[in-house]
């Protein structure tokens, strides 16, 4: 039977042909013939007139246009407009410019250009875009104005009422606007009339139209109009003679410069940038055949375009400069030739008995050939789906639709096979692993013995072995290196090759040796497929292995090449992303470590922190992530969470890098970018030098020496016991007493002699900061003083306000300076004041901004609480949120005991000398009893002897003493 189906098989062109698509052309053809090319002849004269006399209608409105356009910039380039050099003065002409643009609906808006870069500009509106403008609700017209006389051009915006009134003024940007640049200016100084330019897109006004310009006397000024087209497309739509027919007016280029929609002249993209549409853009199907300079030449059209018959013509219009735009009229055939078909028609109904013996016939043949075309096409259908459970089987004694079953199921097989491999390696993440499942893959489909995988090294000299797959399971082996200067390589042939290629091994090499050795065969054939990147530049090769016994059983999978190749070309794109993904998350790596290794090295107060408290959290958390204790029952980290962890201890103190280093390194109470104890030595020197002087006047004048000695010696004395009071006040190692602070206040009111004007030689900042008002000299002046010049105020931008959207709860001082000599030497405790405390403070909270505004992906996005939540506490009095610890993270509150730790017992900070192991814990458990820090954390810390092994890798060894854990837990 299949023999016979074979030898009767039959193309299917001849049987439609024959049986149905002859019958029915012939015959009906045939009778309607003379009918209908007689009426088609008649309508085609008529549609050629009727073009004519569409094309007169809109040079007739062209004309209708523009002629009264020029005829009022002609009286208007009698006004002397260009005479007026200030904006008051030209607004003096406003009523006879506002007259003559109202008068013409066709004005988008009135300008005028001055040969200085002036520029003035009006328009209505009502004829603007709405919403364009946010004008006022009662304004009528707006004005633009461009003045150069000053340093910088000014740009005037002026809204209007009907009345001319002024409603609002203000001034804008100037946007580098220039007519002297533009096209209708320089075309104006080239004519002694009125002139137009060639049709162009208003982008301000979103419309298509044409600039008519005339020279104001002298050519000083150039005075234009703004003419939009609307009024050409409402013409068009009123030309319409079918209900399909097209008319449209196009420049040269085939630009649209008028439609009967006007909707489809200009078009907005998403990033709301407009343009015009070329006619085959309009989505108008018969304009799509316009897509050629010839298309849009002057004729008659006969088209026929995607089974559509029209008929129509392009005609010329005379344009501007020479140029000449074009008018395309065309109409579908079905529409215009309606009378032709109805004759046709008529002649059907004679031959419809004649037809009606073929339907039968054909019916039967067309469900014949129908029929299994069908069940492939549900086929097809199921496989779009990705559904390949239909195992399709049909025979056709046609021979097309059975080649096409057999293509089909090839397909079906193919593209099921494919996309199981294909989303077998998409699937898989780690670099190693992807490697191991393409070979594994690759070795499967081609029925290989061996699939070795060579990949070119970073320098790009060598390839190099990654990985081995042999006999079902991946193997070690000592393949070398291969140099890409070695021509006579077949593997390095394959990596400059475009395909893939199959070769038998060569003699005498020493790669193919080792192959020979590992499949214990002579004779090998040796698939070789190069890897490329998205780019086209190779990477690897893919070699494939078969022994001779297998050269048989190979010959007959050879049609799997071209299937291999695709898969392998797949794969190159997988391990490319992949390779990429691991270079980028390395690069980014490198990139956190090395800001904060810059962090550190910013100051040594800061030392190594950054570096030792990532791996001081990553041992809390891994004692947290395998403790079976209640607490820590829910908390597992995944590999996208230890990323994350690592990322914010780096980054966690990222927000130093704005604290001043002055401030972060203070190690005196006056001291700023430099120590100002210096300032009042010196005052106490003259002070001391003031009662030198004041002995020996005293001396001169007769006075008793040894009285006027013991006077001074008491005055000397008493100057250097106060001074080495306020430079150990300076020092701040002691807390500040009531004693102390009451001393340091009457100190402060002795007073020297200033004789120098202090206002002079100073930055402009600083001045402002002095009090206003003449001074004369010389100046009584105190020895420690608070002055208005030592406050810097804080802007308001500088504050965080209560209702924040980063949640922050912070007292924000109110100067963001103060550096008052008495205010900083009377800080109670250490050297900081208020304001430098919260500038120290405020580096977390720049990190918290800082990291919020990276776009971390979806895995990452818990970095800016982890890093951000280490100065808070369990209690909630922490900085800078105030959350509590049922608020915080177990990876956050790691951190913040890391940070703490690592801060007590480090050795690199100049300003303190380290804390010992067990003096470090002590600290900590009050901190953990006052609710400073996660109790339960602190104890497995404690119990997991994370302390110890921290501190013998990073404490020096005089700090390590023995800790009794016991009495620290609960």
């Amino acid at each position: 039977m299949t023999k016979e189906l074979q030898t009767y098989r039959f193309p299917i062109q001849v049987q439609i042909a024959t049986l149905i698509v002859s019958m029915i052309i012939v015959l009906g053809s045939l009778l309607a013939w003379y009918n209908y090319q007689r009426s088609s002849e008649i309508i085609e004269k008529a549609s050629e007139q009727l073009s004519n006399k569409i094309t007169k209608t809109v040079i007739q409105q062209i004309n209708l246009t523009y002629s009264p356009v020029r005829n009022n910039l002609s009286l208007l380039s009698l006004s002397g407009v260009e005479k007026a050099q200030t904006l008051p003065e030209r607004l003096n002409h406003l009523p006879l410019l506002f007259q003559a643009l109202q008068m013409q609906q066709a004005m988008a808006g009135l300008q005028i250009g001055y040969a200085d870069g002036d520029y003035f500009i009006l328009r209505l509106v009502e004829r603007l875009p709405k919403g364009q403008f946010l004008s006022p609700t009662d304004a009528f017209v707006m004005i633009d104005h461009i003045e150069h006389a000053g340093a910088r051009p000014v740009f005037t915006r002026i809204y209007l009422d009907s009345e001319l009134q002024k409603i609002s003024e203000k001034i804008l940007p100037y946007d580098g606007y220039d007519p002297r640049t533009r096209p209708w200016y320089l075309q104006a100084l080239n004519h002694n009339g009125p002139s137009r330019t060639e049709p162009f897109l208003f982008y301000f006004m979103r419309q298509i139209g044409v600039v008519i310009t005339h020279p104001l006397p002298g050519k000083q000024a150039v005075i234009a109009a703004d003419v939009t087209l609307k009024h050409l497309s409402e013409t068009l739509a009123a030309e319409q003679y079918t209900t399909s027919s097209e008319i449209v007016v196009i420049d040269s280029e085939g630009k649209v410069l008028a439609y009967t929609d006007t909707d489809r002249t200009v078009r907005e993209s998403n990033d709301h940038k407009v343009s015009m549409f070329h006619i085959t853009e309009m989505g108008i199907p018969i304009f799509e055949w316009f897509d050629s300079n010839k298309k849009l030449a002057p004729q008659q059209l006969q088209i026929d375009h995607k089974g559509e018959q029209w008929t129509g013509s392009v005609k010329s219009i005379p344009g501007a400069n020479g140029a000449n735009l074009r008018i395309i009229v065309i109409a579908p055939n079905h529409e215009l030739f309606a009378e032709a078909y109805a004759i046709r028609w008529d002649s059907a109904k004679i031959t419809l008995l004649i037809l009606l013996l073929a339907i039968p016939l054909a019916w039967l043949l067309a469900k014949q050939i129908s029929n299994p075309l069908k069940r492939l096409a549900k086929h097809a259908s199921a496989v779009s789906k990705m559904d390949f459970s239909d195992k399709l089987y049909i025979r056709s004694v046609i021979k097309e639709i059975d080649d096409l079953f057999n293509a089909t199921h090839t397909m079906s097989d193919t593209i099921s096979r494919f996309l199981g491999l294909i989303d077998s390696l998409a699937r898989e993440k780690d670099l190693a692993a992807l490697q191991e499942r393409i070979l594994k893959e690759t070795s499967e489909v081609a029925h290989a013995k061996g699939t070795l995988l060579y990949l070119l090294d970073e320098k790009e000299l060598f390839l190099k072995p990654s990985s081995f797959y042999l006999d079902g399971k991946f193997a070690e082996y000592d393949f070398p290196n291969i140099s890409i200067d070695d021509v006579d390589s077949p593997i390095i042939s394959a990596l400059n090759a475009d395909k893939a290629k199959e070769t038998m091994a060569p003699e005498g090499n020493q790669l193919v040796e080792k192959f020979r050795t590992v499949l214990a065969c002579e004779t090998i054939k040796l698939t070789l497929i190069p890897l490329k990147d998205r780019q086209k530049n190779h990477f690897g090769v893919l070699v494939l292995l078969y022994p001779a016994s297998k050269l048989e059983e190979m010959s007959s999978d050879l049609n799997q090449l071209d299937f291999i190749q695709a898969l392998s070309g797949f794969a190159a794109v997988s391990l490319e992303s992949k390779q990429l993904l691991a270079m980028q998350k390395q690069l980014l790596d490198s990139f956190i470590k090395l800001i904060a290794g810059a962090i550190d090295a910013k100051s040594p107060y800061t030392g190594g922190h950054c570096q030792r408290v990532p791996e001081l959290t990553r041992m809390i958390c891994e004692a947290a992530n395998q403790s079976d204790e209640t607490e820590f029952r829910e908390f597992h980290l995944s590999e996208d969470d230890w990323e994350a962890l690592d990322i914010a201890s780096w980054l966690h103190d990222c927000g130093k890098v704005t604290t001043p280093e002055y401030v972060v390194d203070k190690s005196t109470k006056l001291e700023t970018l430099y120590d100002r104890i210096h300032e009042i030595r010196m005052r106490f020197e003259v002070l001391k030098r003031d009662a030198q002087l004041q002995y020996w006047i005293a001396l001169d004048q007769g006075g008793d020496k040894d009285k006027l000695s013991k006077q001074r010696d008491q005055a000397l004395r008493s100057l250097d016991e106060d001074f080495e009071f306020i430079a150990q006040c300076n020092e701040g190692g002691e807390y500040m007493s009531e004693e102390s602070l009451e001393r340091l206040s009457v100190i402060a009111q002795r007073t020297w002699q200033r004789t120098l004007n202090d206002r002079i030689g100073i930055s402009w900042e600083e001045q402002q900061r002095k009090q206003s008002g003449e001074e004369t000299l010389p100046i009584t002046e105190k020895l420690l003083a608070d002055k208005t010049e030592h406050i810097i105020g804080r802007s308001a931008s500088d504050r965080i306000q209560e209702n924040n959207s980063h949640g922050f709860k912070v007292d924000t001082p109110e100067h963001k300076y103060n550096r008052g000599e008495l205010y900083n030497l009377s800080v109670a405790k250490g050297t900081l004041n208020n304001e430098e405390r919260y500038m120290i403070n405020d580096h977390i909270v720049q990190t918290i901004i800082m990291l919020n505004k990276l776009p971390f992906p979806k895995h990452l996005r818990e970095v800016p609480e982890i890093a951000g939540g280490h100065h808070e506490k369990m209690d909630g009095t922490g900085y800078p949120k105030r959350l509590t610890g049922k608020e915080l993270s177990i990876s956050a509150k790691a951190m913040a005991i890391a940070d703490i730790f690592e801060a007590l017992t480090a050795a690199d900070r100049p300003y303190k000398t380290p804390k010992s192991l067990n003096e470090s814990i002590k600290i900590m458990s009050f901190m953990a009893r006052d609710q400073h820090i996660d109790p339960d954390l602190f104890e497995l810390f404690l119990r997991q002897g994370i302390h110890e092994r921290y501190a013998k890798t990073y404490l020096d060894k005089k700090q390590i003493d023995r800790v009794d854990i016991n009495q620290y837990l609960r």
